[in-house]
């Protein structure tokens, strides 16, 4: 799947979100699209970093995930500040 097309995807998920649940069972949809492409592109850091941020999202609120999604970026590009600065973030 082309980025593009998983990206209009997520859009189009998140236009359909709304109430605390609804909003729930979208990120977890948004989840399992970001998990499945990462597993055909496991380096890809724009996504990892994509996934971080949609764990941390209420109400998933799932930060030793983020945590880890952060330092599997780094462990591909241990330079990467974004990710750095991020995991900075998510730890304190």
């Amino acid at each position: 799947m082309k980025d593009v097309d998983l990206v209009a995807q997520i859009i189009e998920l998140e236009k359909k979100g709304g109430g605390d649940w609804s909003w729930l069972r979208t990120l977890e949809a948004i989840e399992v699209l970001i998990e499945e492409k990462l597993k055909r592109e496991p380096t890809n850091i724009e996504w990892w970093l994509r996934l971080s941020i949609v764990e941390i999202s209420p109400p998933l609120v799932d930060n030793p995930k983020s945590i880890a999604c952060v330092e599997k970026v780094l462990a591909i590009d241990p330079d990467n500040p974004l990710a750095t600065l991020f995991l900075a973030f998510l730890r304190d």
